[in-house]
């Protein structure tokens, strides 16, 4: 009786954790996802209309997601 209790208690914190785990899958996709998908409108917009302000927010935006010599580029285009 004990055995077969703490069986299930294991199987249910297993459970648990494929959950937690898919769940900050599912959320570090999502970011993922966001992230290209501002950048991408960002470029979209850039190509329209090229303001410094646009190009500072890009800059901004690729330095958060670590592409630093993009970001610098983009610093660059928006200084001039």
């Amino acid at each position: 009786m004990i055995v077969d209790n703490l069986y299930i208690l294991v199987f249910k914190i297993n459970k648990l954790n494929d959950f937690l785990f898919c769940d900050m899958l599912q959320n570090l996709y999502l970011v993922i996802t966001d992230k290209i998908v501002i950048s991408f409108r960002l470029r979209k917009q850039l190509e329209t209309h090229s303001t410094c302000r646009l190009h500072q927010m890009l800059a901004e935006f690729l330095t958060q997601t670590h592409e630093h010599q993009e970001a610098l580029d983009q610093f660059s285009i928006a200084l001039r």
